[in-house]
């Protein structure tokens, strides 16, 4: 009986310990594949995000960036409309990889958050 309790208090540490850390602030972080810069551009140019609203509207996300390139635990920051929040969802599921971060070197899981502002934008006649 003693020996199945010891067995327990040794396996359960094992499993908490297993998962991979998230970097908040990796060596190299992470970054869009087509540039840092190029991330809203490129959501506003292929979706078509901002065509929807008629004044200016921003949605913070924190998300992470999985050493495959991939993201993962999507979450909003900024209060907005669920109309909205399906919007980005679809777009991110549909974005090209990201670099990962790195720390010595290899890929690591680490933290990102984007501002999303859709400015509509005031045409003089």
């Amino acid at each position: 009986m003693n020996l199945k309790i010891i067995f327990l208090i040794f396996i359960f540490p094992i499993q908490l310990y297993s998962q991979e850390e998230i970097y908040l602030y990796p060596e190299k972080p992470s970054e869009f594949i087509f540039g840092e810069d190029s991330i809203l551009i490129y959501i506003k140019q292929n979706f078509g995000i901002c065509n929807h609203f008629n004044e200016r509207r921003s949605a913070t996300v924190q998300f992470i960036v999985e050493p495959n390139g991939g993201y993962s635990n999507l979450i909003f920051i900024s209060k907005i409309n669920d109309d909205l929040k399906e919007k980005i969802k679809i777009i991110f599921n549909q974005l090209p990889l990201w670099r990962p971060g790195t720390v010595n070197s290899k890929p690591v899981r680490s933290y990102r958050v984007l501002n999303i502002i859709c400015d509509k934008e005031v045409k003089k006649e």
